[in-house]
């Protein structure tokens, strides 16, 4: 459970806490409806809603490319904030370098996307 308030802990400790929380509804870089739900302890219609927009593909599953194209067709951000925020992603460690495998990653879900 996530603490009440985060006050005092480091953004970095809240960053690894939702990472921690991803991880465990998901291992494939991918969420179903119910796994969003949890995530995001949201409403039936609220799932529908997000995998309205975001499921590109139709699938039934909104993978990470679906996800980073949907944040980047919404947000009012810089093209350098979009590209922190696509870099953050697969900086799995947050060592702030992406490594061959985080590369690989990477790669290839933009390719079988």
């Amino acid at each position: 459970r996530p603490p009440r308030s985060t006050q005092g802990v480091s953004s970095a400790a809240s960053d690894v806490y939702k990472r921690q929380k991803l991880e465990s509804v998901t291992d494939d870089f991918g969420v179903d409806k119910p796994q969003l739900m949890a995530f995001f302890s949201c409403s039936d219609k609220e799932a529908d809603k997000l995998f309205q927009i975001f499921d590109i593909d139709k699938n039934g599953r909104i993978d990470s490319y679906e996800l980073i194209c949907g944040v980047a067709l919404l947000c009012d951000a810089s093209l350098e904030e979009k590209a922190e925020l696509v870099f953050n992603l697969y900086d799995f460690d947050a060592n702030k370098f992406i490594s061959r495998d985080e590369l690989v990653i990477m790669l290839t879900k933009y390719l079988t996307a």
